[in-house]
């Protein structure tokens, strides 16, 4: 409730109204379900830290940030990840989750144009 009620204050207060909007815009492109056990925790960090700093940004740097947030890495259960044929991948999912790169590579294209 504290997140929702904080990101509320900041894109009403904020001076700086196109930031917020493309804070918004990438907060919702790349989207993680907080009710997903632990990514409600991060949720405000990964808003706080990672996409409103960038949200101006490159797309490049904005793109790596988010692929590398705890909140992004366990809503597409990377950490289940491994590589096909390592002792790790024994019971576990076998092979990279490659969710996000079918999910956002869209916006990687739309970036370039």
């Amino acid at each position: 409730m504290q997140t929702h009620q904080a990101r509320l204050w900041q894109v009403t207060k904020s001076p700086r109204q196109l930031q917020e909007v493309m804070t918004e815009f990438w907060f919702n492109h790349f989207n993680v379900f907080e009710g997903k056990e632990w990514v409600r925790y991060w949720n405000g960090e990964y808003q706080k830290d990672v996409l409103r700093p960038q949200a101006l940004g490159n797309f490049r740097q904005l793109l790596g940030s988010v692929a590398h947030h705890p909140a992004m890495l366990y809503y597409l259960d990377n950490w289940l990840s491994s590589g096909v044929g390592t002792p790790e991948a024994k019971g576990r999912v076998k092979g990279l989750n490659e969710n996000y790169g079918r999910r956002h590579a869209g916006g990687e294209r739309q970036a370039r144009r």
